[in-house]
Order: C-alpha cells, then structure tokens, then sequence
C-alpha cells in the first residue's frame, strides 16, 4: 500500500514527528554514534511470528510494503567522519532507496545518490524523494521491471512526501511558497506517468500536506500541524470538500477505496486514537478505545494499522473492519513503529537493537468475533428542547438485561454551509425480546435545530464492533 512515510530519521533516532508548529514536517534527530551490534538478534516478544527481513549493521527505516515486494530507506552508506553539521546543503543522510523481494529473499539497491527518503511503493513504480539540499528536493520514480529511474519534477523549491497509486503520483509541493522553508504556503499536485500530465489541485495560500492517493480519491491535510483537517478531493469531478469528524482536528491520512483512516486530535492538539471515514456513506467511526498516543495509520482492504507509544514505548497494532478485531502485533520492550500494509503482511522499523531493522508479520490468522446487528435508531421526528424522549432500536443476538453495550452519537446541523457538528453520545441499555434485545434510552438534546443520531455498539470480548446502518434525524423546537 503506497502511502507517504511523513519522516526523516537520522539512523539511531527515536524521535517521533508529533506534530510540531512551524515546522515543515520534517523531525530530524541526530546522533553521532557508531555502535557495533551482533546482527544475529532475534525477535522476542511479539504478538505473532515476525520475519526480520534486513541485516545490515546501519539502519533501515520507513517501509512501505506491495504485494511481494518491500521498499525502505537505508543508511548503510553513511558516513559521518565527513558530515558538516554547519553545512545546510550536505545531502539528506546519506539515504538510498532498497528494495527486498519476499519471493526470492534478495535484496536490491535502487539508487546511488546517498539523498534519498520517504519510499512508497504500488507494483513495480517506487516513488521517493530526492534531497540534495535541505530546503530542496524532487520526486522520482523508479521501475522495478525496467530497472530505469524517471525524475518528475526539477524546481527550485522543495516536492515531499509522495504517494503512488497505480500510474498517478502525487505529493506536497512548495513551489509556490514565498521563502521556500516556513511552510505557509504548500500545494498538493499530481503526475499522471501516462499521459505525462501535472496537475495541481489545491489552490490559494495555505499548508496542503501528506497526501495521499488511492483510485479516484485524493486525501490530504489542511491547515497548520496542530489545527490541521482533512480533505477530499475527487478526480472524477474535481470536487473538494473536507471530511466532517467528531474529532477536533484531524491527521495523517490513508485511503484504501471509500475507506479513509486518520488520527483525531482533540482540542488540545493530543491524539485520541484512530477513526474510519467512508466517503462513499458520509459515515465516520473510531476504531480505537484505548489512551495511547495514536499515529501513522494505514490501510489495505479491511487491515488498518497504526502505532501506539504509550509509557515510554511504542508498539504497532492491527484492526481488522470485517471483524472488528484489533491485534498488538508486536509486545516486546523495544519500540516499533512506521507500519504499512499490504493485504494481511504488516511491515515495521524494530529498534531491538540501537540500529533499526524492518520487520514482516502477516495478521492473517486474527481471530474472528461476529459482529452484531445493531439497527437504525427509531427517534420522534419532532422534539422539542430539554424535553426527553424515547429512542429505541433493535440489537442482536440477546444481550445481558439492563447493560448498555450500545452507544448513540448525536450530530447537529450549524454554520451557513450546514455542515454535521458531533455533540457527543449517550448510552443505552439493553431490554430483552424473545430472540432479541432492544437497546433504549430517554434522550434530551439541548437545543433548537436539526439533528442526527446513529447507534453504535463497540464490541466486547465475543462480539466485535458494529454500527446501525443508517442515520435518524430529528427536528428540535
């Protein structure tokens, strides 16, 4: 799955890329170290069987995994004896762009140029940028089956952070910043490989950044680091328009079909976990209850992955949509982060030893929970304000009389263009039928307006989570 890394890393870095004001996306870390580290460690304390897939003694970061193949940045050419701290236009690290065939276990060097970074792939196409200076870079792509690389843009400001997608690229461009290095002013474009066509898409000042494509579907953040939204652009139309979330502000996006996922933050710029918008049904759901720091999730089909840092350390998780099961991929003290996925085959950094190793797990064998019924709440079409009334609707299988395994999040219509404001949820318990239960609570909604209710019920050790499959909206007088 082609997705944007978002990340520069010098090799023993453990830094994080929260979101910082007033950067440019970039968290440079460096520490100038050699350690010599036996290469024959093994993986202890994961969730499942994992596949160390690099060897070499000087780290390997920011993977992106399709299909058998899997692409990364490789500091083995370093050098640090002849690295110019005070220099701003020593090349970005020393990185180059390998590839490791999953088939025929070999790895290959794709380029040469020691300045290479953020590798994302999809079939034979890897896309990276290329930054000689640090206020500048371009994007290339390079062709596995042809062996031939192919550099798609040469101005003078700086193009990061691309996704691929069949033969469309796009990234985040600066050109049309006016000092090149603040970050106020960025652009989403994109590179259609066959027709040889550019195209911006997003115009007027502002910060546009970490896109990311899948088919006709374009998703990208708006708005500085720590107030960001997030965006859709559609290919067919043109349409933009930006995606409705209960979350306060909203990051780092990843698309898969109608499926997009992202970090929500809430008003106090913290990550509050992972959410799943379908573009297609204007339906968003939070895939994550815990109190973790939630970053970098992706997806493939129905696998959305994520990290997790929570005391100190970080670990990477795996939630399946069909299931509603989630799994901790990896367990073991040391940090992994940077997840992609393919299908069910999750790739990571490990930091087991002090150099950072990718690693391959598949979460094929998740255990499967079925997933309730939950249906669309019935509700008065007309209420009025502070006066409560009864909400019910139906809940299968039975559930334990007088719990509340079913939650109702309330949406209010505002602003002139009347867009969908989350107001929070209500609980309600369950009463038992013969076959079935009915979830019911006595709701009271504060003030005058249009409003929308929707049931969810987020899963337990037997079950997994499910939500009603529709909307009911309420007049309130």
């Amino acid at each position: 799955m082609a997705r944007p890394i978002w990340r520069i890393g010098a090799p023993h870095s453990t830094t994080q890329d929260h979101a910082v004001p007033g950067s440019t996306g970039r968290t440079i870390g460096i520490l100038i170290a050699c350690v010599a580290v036996a290469l024959s460690l093994s993986h202890p304390g994961t969730a499942a069987a994992a596949l160390r897939i690099t060897t070499n003694a000087k780290s390997q970061m920011a993977p992106d995994i399709s299909g058998s193949t899997i692409v990364y940045a490789d500091w083995r050419a370093q050098d640090w004896r002849v690295l110019d701290l005070f220099d701003a236009d020593f090349p970005a690290l020393y990185a180059d762009i390998y590839a490791y065939d999953l088939n025929t276990r070999t790895e290959r060097r794709l380029t040469s140029t020691k300045d290479c970074e953020t590798p994302v792939i999809d079939g034979n196409l890897v896309a990276y940028e290329r930054s000689g200076h640090w206020s500048q870079g371009d994007i290339y792509v390079y062709d596995l089956s042809t062996r031939t690389e192919r550099q798609l843009t040469s101005h003078d400001h700086r193009q990061t952070n691309p996704s691929i997608d069949g033969k469309r690229v796009v990234w985040e461009d600066y050109r049309n910043d006016p000092d090149n290095v603040s970050g106020e002013s960025s652009d989403i474009y994109l590179r259609d490989l066959t027709a040889g066509t550019e195209v911006r898409l997003t115009d007027g000042f502002g910060q546009h950044r970490r896109p990311v494509i899948h088919g006709d579907l374009v998703a990208y953040e708006q708005g500085s680091y720590d107030e960001s939204s997030i965006r859709i652009h559609d290919l067919r139309d043109g349409t933009d328009r930006r995606v409705p979330s209960t979350a306060t502000y909203q990051s780092q996006p990843a698309l898969w079909g109608t499926n997009l996922v992202y970090v929500g933050l809430n008003a106090s710029r913290r990550p509050t976990g992972v959410y799943l918008y379908d573009v297609a049904t204007n339906v968003e759901r939070k895939l994550t209850t815990g109190t973790g720091w939630y970053w970098r999730p992706d997806i493939s089909g129905d696998t959305v992955v994520y990290q997790v840092e929570s005391g100190g350390n970080t670990d990477v998780y795996a939630h399946r949509l069909a299931t509603g099961v989630t799994h901790r991929v990896t367990a073991d003290p040391a940090s992994q982060s940077h997840p992609a996925v393919d299908g069910t085959k999750v790739v990571y950094e490990d930091e087991i030893r002090i150099e950072a190793d990718i690693y391959l797990e598949d979460v094929s064998a998740l255990t499967v929970r079925p997933r309730p019924y939950v249906g669309t709440p019935v509700a008065p079409a007309l209420m009025y304000a502070g006066k409560a009334r009864t909400v019910y609707g139906t809940l299968k299988p039975r559930h334990i009389a007088n719990t509340s395994p079913v939650r109702l999040y309330l949406w209010k219509k505002v602003g002139i263009d009347g867009w969908w404001q989350y107001r929070g949820t209500t609980t309600a318990k369950a009463i038992n039928y013969s076959t079935y239960s009915r979830y019911t609570t006595s709701l009271r909604l504060p003030s005058k307006g249009a409003w929308r209710i929707r049931a969810y019920h987020p899963g337990s050790t037997v079950l997994g989570a499910a939500s009603s499959p529709g909307y009911d909206y309420i007049t309130v007088k």
